[in-house]
């Protein structure tokens, strides 16, 4: 249907307004749905933080050491460190048995060893390679370490290396001796009757080396490395194991599990 031709102008106007009513109320309600819209957005926004806090990643650093080391930012701390895992699957992988899984584990653990080894490579002190837990022990000051707290991609956690003074009594080590083997070579009965224990004793165990272990606290008086790696702990563990089955004094097992000779030293 054409426009009426007496009154063209007329027309035209009451057709425009009549758009411009409806354009109004489409943008009246596009606005309000806008307000709307920046209003949940805005709350969804303010909650954020709140989520985010509460699933924080927690401290890699031991809290009382942390803590210490805030308040003492120019002291040196003995600390263990642990390296962080390269890859999520790395932390997955199987410790024992064939196939690929074991290859990453190893790698996995001398990725480990690495991380926490350059943590600590500028540090006073001697450094020692803690292979089987996969870090180093060392000294840290306090500033440094609340740096690492830092560093969650490539420290996986910092505690404090403490000290163990262990006394070590015949009578009361031949009554909490409970491991077979021992028992079986009436090693409690030499300890008890001889008094007899390898105090004074020095012992060489030629093996895949000795990691520091309460059994053997303040006894392994030596290390030499064989193998050039420049690694003065105990890659393998079977070194350690040997070491305990000679002279561990049973401190991590209270007394059950003991070597025959408690009080001999150990040189690796």
């Amino acid at each position: 249907m054409g426009c009426p031709p007496a009154y063209p102008d007329r027309y035209n106007s009451l057709g425009d307004q009549g758009r411009s009513r409806r354009v109004a109320e489409v943008g009246s309600r596009l606005m309000a749905r806008w307000i709307v819209g920046v209003a949940v957005a805005a709350m969804f926004i303010g909650a954020t933080p709140l989520v985010a806090e509460s699933k924080s990643r927690p401290s890699n650093i031991d809290p009382a050491l942390l803590a210490a080391a805030k308040a003492n930012p120019n002291a040196r701390f003995a600390v263990i460190v642990r390296g962080a895992a390269k890859s999520a699957a790395a932390k997955t992988a199987p410790l024992n048995g064939g196939g690929t899984g074991g290859r990453q584990a190893g790698d996995d653990n001398r990725e480990r060893v690495k991380r926490a080894q350059d943590e600590i490579t500028s540090t006073d002190g001697q450094r020692r390679t803690l292979s089987i837990v996969g870090g180093a022990s060392g000294t840290l000051t306090g500033a440094q370490i609340v740096a690492a707290s830092r560093k969650g991609s490539t420290i996986e956690r910092i505690v404090g290396d403490q000290a163990f003074d262990v006394s070590w009594e015949a009578e009361d080590a031949a009554a909490a001796a409970t491991e077979a083997g021992i028992v079986a070579v009436n090693a409690p009965q030499a300890w008890r009757s001889l008094g007899v224990s390898g105090k004074g004793i020095g012992v060489a165990v030629i093996d895949s080396g000795v990691a520091d272990h309460p059994d053997l606290a303040g006894r392994i008086v030596a290390r030499v490395d064989f193998t050039g790696e420049q690694s003065n702990g105990d890659p393998g563990g079977h070194g350690t194991h040997v070491a305990g089955l000679i002279a561990g004094n049973g401190s991590a097992s209270n007394g059950a599990w003991t070597g025959v000779a408690p009080q001999a030293n150990i040189g690796s």
